[in-house]
């Protein structure tokens, strides 16, 4: 947009307090001084961000840091120009916090909502950072890796130039973005990195927007790489996200028809994703990073939950000992946590770096005498709070999977059977 002394807004702002310019009340606004910070608007369209350029992925081969934007949907503002884990932004004046030491990323396109029991769409802010920047702006040792859909950094992330944070605006015109230079909370300009604020409430919808007008495409571009295959797609996904299957019955012309459209898309999209993968590997193993899921096999998952384990031993041991006996049948806490250091260790890659010192871990482990002193320690010299599995035994919490897991898998009983849970 070419910015005018016609295009100015009639509204001035002194010592916060607006005063009508008369002349000006017929202009059109685009451009208007906030206390000293310009912003301008621009629409909410298919149309690439001034300056932009497009990097269009046509094939999986282009797959590249170039091609690629980070998205990061979030209830918390970029502190100082970095996005921090939950172990970083949750430290205690003492040092301490939760541990959760990875950040968590999607590509190109917001995080699938109907994948998860968090509300995505309706947090505060996305930010939006270009791959290709933000790798250089962090320790190689830090970039874990992930898949495409779930890409994750280790403690926290610079922002690099270029990136953008939208934020929820109820006052934004419907179908405008209004843009300004970034602020940090001392109100400090963030260089290069600029503030893109919208009426609409779906955060993750307007984040995929953003990324667009910064010129990346998505994934669904190639993996539905027809117009054909796109409609039929996103008319697959608004009757699924509909819910009403009532009319799908097989004396009614639509089961077959939904039969032949969900056949169809399915079979394309596994085909695309067994591309997509062989792809992925390839560029993993060019930028230097893990190709992997989330989850027990993953050490940086493994590392977190085995902080919240030892949290537990305290709550299910007998009488703070590192030892649970029951009938003829006892637990070794302490040797169950040493090998699960053990297994993590042999997980990591060599140029990798967990959120804490595992060495140090098995070290604290070995020398207290009771989980309550192991505890105190793991607070004080690695800064991180274990936390307690919920006593109502919910089995879809991760911690209390692994406690689980890892107590049958040395017992030959179910920990419920066992411990009496």
């Amino acid at each position: 947009m070419n910015i005018q002394i016609t295009g100015l807004h009639n509204v001035f702002y002194n010592n916060a307090r607006a005063v009508k310019m008369p002349f000006f009340n017929k202009v059109s606004a685009d451009t208007i001084s906030f206390t000293g910070n310009i912003y301008h608007y621009e629409d909410d369209d298919e149309s690439l961000f001034k300056g932009c350029t497009a990097k269009r992925m046509e094939c999986f081969e282009d797959i590249k840091p170039e091609n690629l934007s980070l998205i990061h949907i979030t209830n918390y503002f970029p502190n100082n120009g970095e996005i921090l884990s939950l172990k970083e932004a949750s430290k205690h004046s003492d040092g301490a916090g939760q541990c959760r030491s990875t950040i968590h990323f999607s590509l190109n396109q917001s995080v699938e909502r109907d994948n998860t029991q968090i509300d995505w769409a309706s947090m505060k802010y996305a930010v939006i950072m270009p791959f290709e920047k933000t790798l250089p702006e962090n320790e190689p040792e830090k970039i874990g890796g992930g898949k495409y859909g779930d890409f994750f950094f280790i403690d926290k992330v610079k922002l690099p130039e270029g990136s953008k944070i939208v934020k929820y605006n109820k006052n934004i015109q419907q179908g405008k973005f209004r843009i300004s230079e970034a602020k940090d909370e001392n109100g400090t300009l963030l260089k290069g990195i600029e503030l893109i604020e919208t009426s609409n409430k779906d955060i993750c919808a307007s984040a995929e927007r953003v990324s667009k007008k910064m010129g990346y495409s998505t994934f669904d571009d190639i993996i539905y790489d027809t117009p054909q295959l796109k409609a039929d797609a996103k008319k697959l996904k608004a009757f699924m996200n509909a819910g009403d299957f009532s009319n799908l019955t097989p004396d009614n012309e639509d089961f077959y028809d939904f039969l032949e459209l969900s056949g169809r898309v399915n079979m394309q999209k596994y085909e695309a994703i067994e591309q997509l993968e062989r792809a992925w590997e390839t560029f993993c193993s060019d930028i230097n990073c893990c190709n992997l899921e989330q989850g027990f096999n993953n050490p940086w998952t493994k590392s977190d939950l085995l902080i919240h384990f030892i949290g537990n031993v305290l709550v299910n041991s007998n009488d703070n000992s590192w030892f649970y006996k029951k009938d003829d049948e006892t637990v070794d806490f302490r040797d169950l946590i040493l090998r699960q250091i053990a297994e993590i260790k042999e997980m990591l890659p060599e140029d990798k770096k967990l959120g804490f010192d595992i060495q140090k871990l098995g070290q604290i482990v070995i020398k207290s005498d009771t989980p309550a002193q192991a505890i105190k320690v793991i607070e004080a010299e690695l800064g991180i709070i274990p936390i307690e599995i919920p006593d109502n035994g919910a089995a879809d919490d991760d911690a209390y999977r692994y406690f689980n897991m890892t107590i049958a898998a040395n017992s030959a009983q179910d920990v419920n059977d066992f411990m009496g849970l």
